[in-house]
This record gives C-alpha cells, structure tokens and sequence, in this order.
C-alpha cells in the first residue's frame, strides 16, 4: 500500500514529468481518503490587505502591482486560479519551500501567498497573517469564518488538498474493504481528528465510487486550472 494525494493524483500529473507516467485510477486501486486540506490564500496582518475584497480591489485598479509567492506546486496553482478568478494581473514569485514564501510575504515583500492550510495556521494563530479566502466550494472547520472563493463571487474554483490509500491495480476487493475498515477505526479516534486538526487537516473518510468520482473530478479540476495558468511539467 502507498499514499495518495493531491500532489500525486490531482495536480502532480500535470507539473511532475514522471507522475505522468501513471494514471492514478487506471495503474492503481484508489482505496479510501483519509483527509482533506484546505489551500488558503494569506496576506500579512500588519499593512497588508485585511480581506479579499480590498486585495482583488487593488489588484484590478492596477495590474501586476501586486505580488504573490509560492513555494509548492499547489501554491503556484491556486495563485493562478485565484488571481485568474479575481480579474487580477499578478507578479509571481517562485520559492524554495513555503516557509520562505511566507517569510517575504511577512517582510511585506510579497502581497500575498496561496499555501496549504498547515504551513500558514501557526502565523494565523498568531495573528501575523490573515486568512483572507479558500480556493474551493467548502468552508473549514478549521478556519470557520474564511469565505469560500464562492462566496466572493469567485465561480469555478474548487481545488482541494487531500490524502488517502491507494494500492496496485485491481487490489482483491477483500483487501480493500480491510483497509477501508481499518482506515475509518483510525479515523474515529477523537485523539487522531485533533492531531490532524492541529495539522491544519480534517478527517473526511471517502470510500468506493464516491471516492474514484472524486479523485477523477479533481484531477480534472487541476488540470483545468493549470492548464489555464499556462504552468508547464518539470
């Protein structure tokens, strides 16, 4: 048994020449997802925008005034969508890793950053960033209070972070019910959803058709937004 992710299953066949080798429904047996994550765009607490609505703002008044940093392959991605979505022209800046994003963007050296929930939710905590939008169609429970890119009348975005099991093709359906059933006694523990949660992860068990619907809708999904973004495989 492997992990499967996002990063493999949804985006990474598009950025990673060697993902693309697989077909992730086809070469593998989607059994179960564990958790999801939310990616969340964050601008600095101290004189950066303290909503959406004021950095879309300044964004449409003045193209490419405004920076954006990413230091993952998703990051890269929700910038773009988002940015794409808002009406915005942005400058982006690649970076070695997301805690150096989120470095310069503290520094006020970039405007904001789309990163995953758990490398930013200790600097929102804080109170060093806000939590300005999610780049998807469901609120946190996490961050309860931050819009959905929807909700900011930004249609047609729906990236979701996740992580799961997968195994080789055509897993006997005993086994996967195994796993099914050990993944979701693990997932219940009380001690393991506040873990997660401390992670900037919730526990959200998907199993069967509905999981294989979802992980080719999101593959979709990326795969949409990239290509928009015109961002092409390393």
């Amino acid at each position: 048994m492997m992990p499967s992710s996002s990063a493999t299953s949804s985006s990474g066949p598009f950025l990673s020449k060697a993902i693309q080798k697989h077909d992730a429904l086809a070469d593998f047996t989607q059994v179960a997802r564990m958790v999801r994550f939310d990616v969340v765009v964050v601008t600095r607490a101290a004189g950066g925008h303290a909503d959406a609505r004021s950095l879309i703002a300044a964004g449409r008044a003045k193209p490419k005034s405004l920076a954006t940093g990413y230091g993952s392959g998703t990051g890269q991605v929700a910038s773009a969508a988002f940015s794409r979505a808002a009406g915005m022209e942005v400058l982006s800046v690649p970076y070695k890793g997301q805690p150096a994003a989120v470095t310069d963007l503290l520094g006020g050296r970039v405007d904001f950053v789309s990163s995953d929930l758990g490398a930013v939710l200790p600097q929102i905590g804080a109170h060093n960033l806000h939590a300005i939008a999610l780049v998807s169609n469901k609120r946190s429970t996490i961050l309860p209070d931050v819009p959905t890119a929807a909700e900011l009348g930004l249609s047609g975005l729906d990236l979701t972070g996740w992580i799961g099991v997968a195994g080789p093709a055509r897993l006997p359906a005993q086994v996967v019910q195994w796993w099914q059933e050990q993944l979701k006694l693990s997932l219940n523990k009380p001690e393991v959803k506040e873990r997660l949660r401390g992670m900037g992860m919730e526990t959200d068990f998907l199993a069967g058709d509905d999981f294989q619907r979802f992980v080719r809708a999101q593959y979709e999904e990326w795969g949409a937004q990239i290509r928009h973004a015109g961002i092409q495989a390393e």
